[in-house]
């Protein structure tokens, strides 16, 4: 039996509500520079708003996948021993 790494690509489609004084491209634009600390886009932009909250208090609401999830691809990455 032969095992394989296999990557899925997939496009998910949160719902990001937040305060009117929040710029959302600001928030994803940083979400994107520290996308690398994270283990997802969705938890990314979460924790950046959460810190907003904290700091100044301003609401938000992140909503997982509600707009569904689309997988563009799959590839065959590695054969495993």
């Amino acid at each position: 039996m032969s095992k394989y790494m296999v990557r899925e690509l997939v496009e998910m489609f949160h719902e990001v509500e937040l305060d009117d004084e929040l710029n959302i491209e600001k928030v994803v634009n940083l979400a994107n520079e520290n996308q690398q600390l994270y283990d997802s886009g969705y938890e990314a932009i979460g924790n950046i708003l959460l810190k907003y909250k904290q700091h100044y208090g301003f609401e938000y609401q992140v909503t997982p996948r509600k707009y569904g999830t689309n997988t563009l691809t799959l590839d065959i990455i590695d054969e495993m021993e």
